[in-house]
């Protein structure tokens, strides 16, 4: 980590300085993990120091946090002076949580593809029946699905140019064929049945948000948890697996069983959300023609694993 500077900014431009006073951290060194969150030493102490547009989402971490007593997921400890999170006049919102020890875990390991499923199901049991008295709207997640679709139907043009248009028309048409079948389901059911018994979701299973330090395995970053249907868990851990195993291997684990019982499981395994959401966020980062091409011709190999995958998953299943 680096020392701070003379006046605790720095070239990122993140308010350490305000951070100190109105938090009582004397930081003496900082390491940017991403634009909004720091790893810093400070008090004789390491912590992640996190920056939040909205103080709803801390604050329902917060409360969350007050209502489980799960020993295996990091959550937000008070700043040296007592405040659970401090406010910006931009409507910025601090927090600090631990810094863990030990490394993420990786999906194509046996191992850790156990220590994930094993670790999301005890969450979520362990997170059934907690009621706050205020959350977080969550939208149903087929609404999202259809705005990553959106988003993604914008590149057309790039991956005719780079002759993908093929791959696109492939990604497009499944997309359209299963949101054509989702948006029949009883989708107010869905949603009013997790809200009755209080069914809490992660909402983001990537593997380095599952912390290994030796034996123990800790759940970090809540900040897309929800009150919400735990198979939308399932659904996107599946699709973070599907490259390293096969449909049979995913088929032994427990969480995936129980849910292959349920439509909106298998609809979501195949819905190719996953391929979207990676190829919009390659792009926010303003790729070469090269980095491009490369990408584009990987994504299409993939693609065709992807394929093979769901059609040994609905033929297990159907």
């Amino acid at each position: 980590m680096r020392s701070i500077q003379q006046k605790g900014e720095g070239r990122s431009g993140f308010p350490f300085s305000f951070v100190q006073l109105k938090g009582d951290l004397h930081i003496e060194q900082t390491y940017q993990i991403k634009p909004h969150v720091y790893k810093v030493r400070g008090n004789d102490q390491t912590y992640i120091l996190k920056q939040y547009s909205s103080k709803l989402v801390v604050q329902q971490q917060w409360d969350f946090f007050e209502q489980t007593e799960n020993p295996d997921i990091v959550r937000f400890v008070p700043f040296p002076n007592g405040e659970r999170f401090i406010c910006g006049d931009q409507g910025d919102v601090y927090t600090l949580a631990p810094c863990m020890n030990g490394w993420p875990l990786s999906y194509n390991k046996e191992k850790d593809r156990i220590a994930s499923h094993d670790l999301l199901s005890q969450f979520q049991q362990s997170s059934l029946g907690i009621k706050l008295d205020s959350m977080i709207p969550k939208l149903p997640i087929y609404m999202k699905w259809k705005k990553r679709l959106h988003t993604f139907s914008a590149f057309l043009g790039i991956f005719e140019a780079f002759g993908q248009r093929e791959l696109f028309d492939a990604i497009t048409q499944k997309s359209y064929a299963i949101l054509s079948e989702v948006e029949q389901l009883d989708w107010r059911m869905i949603e009013e049945d997790a809200v009755q018994k209080g069914s809490w979701i992660h909402g983001d299973v990537a593997s380095h948000n599952f912390i290994r330090d030796g034996a123990q395995v800790r759940l970090i970053d809540f900040d897309l948890l929800g009150q919400s249907p735990p198979v939308y868990d399932w659904i996107q851990l599946a699709q973070r697996w599907m490259e390293h195993v096969e449909a049979e291997q995913l088929l032994r684990f427990k969480g995936f069983q129980q849910c292959s019982l349920d439509p909106l499981w298998l609809y979501g395994v195949q819905y190719p959300s996953d391929v979207m959401r990676e190829w919009i966020s390659f792009m926010r980062t303003q790729p070469s023609q090269e980095e491009i091409y490369y990408f584009l011709t990987k994504m299409a190999g993939e693609w065709t694993r992807r394929e093979s995958f769901v059609e040994q998953l609905n033929t297990m299943l159907t």
